[in-house]
């Protein structure tokens, strides 16, 4: 389960190392910012999970991004239960 939500700049290496993310975790980001998180496993998937750190790409991944966050603080149902009415296409 997530115990805290944390927004961290890429690239920011004090913010990094306060959000306590650790070297080789697999992230995703933006593209524009995708060369400077060289010490970390980048995917160009739109969210990405690892661990206890969810990240995403932009502005277009928000609903998958708040999704995946409803799921890891609750359940997959849940998280079906509210998209559901938004209309958002599950991935």
């Amino acid at each position: 389960m997530v115990s805290a939500i944390v927004v961290v700049a890429p690239g920011n290496e004090e913010m990094e190392a306060a959000a306590q993310i650790a070297n080789g975790s697999s992230v995703t980001s933006h593209p524009s910012v995708k060369d400077k998180l060289t010490h970390y496993n980048y995917r160009e998937e739109r969210v990405v999970v690892s661990g206890h750190l969810i990240t995403s790409r932009g502005p277009g991944t928000t609903f998958e991004f708040a999704l995946e966050i409803i799921k890891q603080l609750d359940s997959s149902q849940k998280a079906d239960q509210v998209a559901g009415p938004m209309l958002v296409l599950k991935s």
